[in-house]
């Protein structure tokens, strides 16, 4: 008779900020990277993410500003809902300062959850307690592709900073929002297909523990002083070429 295999032993992961972290996730956290706080943490996870280093955190903030300009611009302004606040990401995005970065250039959720998904190509989970609801974001446009990465996973804690998670292929992911079903392009209409099962339990688990969900009644944003026609461009003292030749970005 053959023996029995020995079990896996399970490797005890740390991680920090715990508490604000659905306790029902913790099983499915394979790494934690804490990126430093100073202000780029946002950019500097994601970067992590898509293994990189946390030192290259200004091409990630590079590539989104090329993807808010592109040729999805106008569905992007339409998604925010808000000139002021569009232009608020935009120069947000065109920042190149050194040292810590002030509060206004900070990755803003869902305003950037949405770039980050559209320009890798991957659905993007965002845990958080202090920052609202746990979302995931999916691609606005495009089919999924037939073998899709592991899912790029933020936690927001301590309301103001981001750290980069490697998660278990099965992990619950909370819902996507309504900002998505309301604006997403029909060519993108299955990305949440394989993931309803886990959405669902996620949700479960949230309403159990008494945690707000991704309703369809959520609030979206209110519109001000927008206009759908208008395709606003790079702030004064930034010049950025989008086809990828040579770029001059300064500080506005």
């Amino acid at each position: 008779m053959s023996p029995t295999p020995p079990k896996p032993a399970s490797v005890k992961v740390h991680i920090p900020h715990k508490d604000q972290i659905s306790i029902w996730v913790h099983d499915f956290i394979q790494k934690v990277t804490d990126v430093p706080s100073d202000g780029h943490c946002g950019f500097r996870a994601v970067a992590v993410l898509r293994n990189l280093t946390v030192d290259d955190h200004q091409i990630i903030w590079y590539n989104h500003y090329k993807e808010l300009v592109g040729v999805e611009n106008a569905r992007y302004q339409r998604v925010i809902n808000d000139d002021r606040r569009y232009k608020e990401v935009l120069d947000a995005l065109s920042y190149a300062g050194i040292g810590n970065a002030p509060w206004d250039k900070w990755i803003t959720m869902p305003d950037i959850g949405f770039l980050i998904a559209q320009k890798f190509n991957q659905p993007v989970v965002v845990l958080s307690i202090g920052l609202g609801r746990s979302t995931t974001y999916f691609p606005l446009c495009g089919p999924p592709p037939t073998c899709i990465g592991r899912l790029m996973c933020l936690a927001y804690v301590n309301d103001n900073h981001f750290m980069a998670l490697d998660l278990k292929d099965d992990c619950l992911i909370p819902h996507t929002c309504n900002l998505w079903r309301q604006h997403h392009r029909e060519d993108a209409d299955s990305w949440p297909d394989r993931y309803d099962s886990r959405m669902v339990d996620y949700n479960e688990l949230s309403r159990a523990a008494g945690q707000e969900v991704v309703e369809d009644d959520e609030e979206l944003y209110i519109i001000e002083n927008f206009d759908p026609d208008e395709r606003v461009g790079p702030g004064p003292g930034v010049k950025v070429e989008v086809d990828d030749s040579s770029i001059d970005l300064s500080a506005p």
